[in-house]
């Protein structure tokens, strides 16, 4: 049986529905897992034979994974996959204070004799909602000439549930959109869809208004996708694992409302 973890978020939702609409185990109960856990204590993984543990968001996520990956192995789980962070280098990124925590939990899943897959994914296409306004014709943002191989969260969730179902024991994988894309390429595109001229201009912007952490996470990321640390060399696409091209770049902008 699979069972994915976080199962009422984002990611952990296309996931199951890709699963769910797959042609191994669609009408089929007998292959996923439903039911309710926490990482702290109640932790059920019986019956489970590959467990799809996503990362969770809070501050102490390596003791969270910690807990999650020691009762799979106490309670017979055989394979892990986890879903990690596509980063060039975590000891140079402005957020390795908030990342960390994913190579930690990856070095820990590793050392415990259990089969593993590393996910690596690439930031969210969703996330430059947090950057960029449909009513934009201005984007200033601090990020040069760096590029990201964005994907959208639902065809990541639709690779994932693909890769659930096949042998990837013992991998580490960065999972890719299947093009990188600069902030300029992205104000092109806007441009051309709305039929005006949209200018990026690369100037340094802060977050005074959010909380620390969320300031630290906007900032480092921006500092981040400046100095390529997205720009990751060895990678798997979506679309290689899908066997289809994945959305473009004017399809992700269409699909989380930048453009209609």
């Amino acid at each position: 049986m699979i069972l994915v973890t976080g199962a009422t978020g984002g990611l952990g939702k296309a996931i199951t529905k890709a699963l769910g609409t797959h042609p191994h185990l669609k009408g089929s109960t007998r292959g996923l897992g439903d039911r309710i856990t926490n990482f702290d204590e109640n932790l059920d993984f019986s019956g489970v034979t590959k467990l799809m543990l996503i990362s969770t968001m809070s501050a102490d996520r390596f003791r969270q994974h910690k807990n999650a990956i020691d009762a799979a192995k106490d309670q017979g789980v055989k394979h892990i996959y986890y879903t990690s962070t596509a980063l060039r280098d975590i000891r140079s990124s402005n957020v390795k204070d908030l990342m960390i925590s994913h190579f930690q939990t990856e070095e820990y899943l590793k050392a415990s004799g259990l089969k593993y897959t590393i996910l690596r994914n690439t930031m969210y296409a969703e996330a430059l909602n947090s950057f960029i306004k449909p009513e934009d014709r201005n984007i200033e943002l601090p990020v040069g000439n760096g590029k990201v191989p964005f994907a959208l969260r639902e065809e990541l969730g639709e690779a994932i549930a693909q890769l659930l179902l096949e042998d990837h024991e013992n991998k580490t994988y960065n999972l890719v959109g299947d093009r990188f894309y600069s902030f300029q390429d992205i104000a092109t595109q806007i441009g051309k869809a709305k039929d005006y001229e949209v200018i990026f201009e690369h100037k340094e912007k802060h977050y005074p208004e959010l909380p620390p952490v969320l300031q630290y996470l906007f900032e480092g990321t921006l500092k981040d996708i400046r100095e390529g640390q997205y720009e990751v060399s060895e990678f798997i696409t979506v679309g290689q694992i899908l066997k289809r091209e994945s959305a473009s770049l004017n399809e992700m902008l269409g699909s989380i409302g930048i453009i209609s």
